[in-house]
This record gives structure tokens, C-alpha cells and sequence, in this order.
């Protein structure tokens, strides 16, 4: 709203990944929109912008990913 959303991770999900702090978040537009950037990230919860102080309500998508908890060092075997 008015060029700003913050969304609200999953408590489910922050259990899951591993360094709470280190997700990457992913941000497709559906609507016209100046751009769009993230401009808070914390273990809680993330805050998406619209860039050059646009205040739309444009609609986005958005994915979070992250490493999966206790398999942040395990690599596929060589063949």
C-alpha cells in the first residue's frame, strides 16, 4: 500500500532454513510499478519498496529461498 508492503515470514519456515538472516528474496511486478526493491530484511520479515518514492498499490509476487537447516555444507558427490 502506497508504495510499501512488508510481508511476514513463515514461523514454520524460519525453523526450516539455516542463517535467518541470509534469504534471498525474489520480486516480480504484476502491475505498472516504478520498480520495486527490498529495502528491509530481517528474520522476521522483509520490507519491498517501490523505487523513486513511487506510492502505488501495484500488486507483486514474491519467493523467499533460503539453505535448508543442517545441510548448508553438504554437496553433491563428484561422479
Amino acid at each position: 500500500n502506497n508504495g510499501e508492503a512488508i510481508i511476514y515470514l513463515e514461523p514454520i519456515f524460519k525453523e526450516t532454513i539455516e542463517n535467518t538472516d541470509e534469504y534471498l528474496v525474489q520480486l516480480t511486478p504484476i502491475d505498472e510499478v516504478n520498480g520495486l526493491r527490498v529495502a528491509e530484511r530481517t528474520k522476521d520479515f522483509f520490507v519491498v519498496k517501490e523505487l523513486n518514492n513511487g506510492n502505488s498499490n501495484a500488486r507483486f509476487m514474491w519467493q523467499v529461498s533460503a539453505h535448508r537447516r543442517g545441510y548448508d555444507n553438504i554437496r553433491l558427490e563428484q561422479v
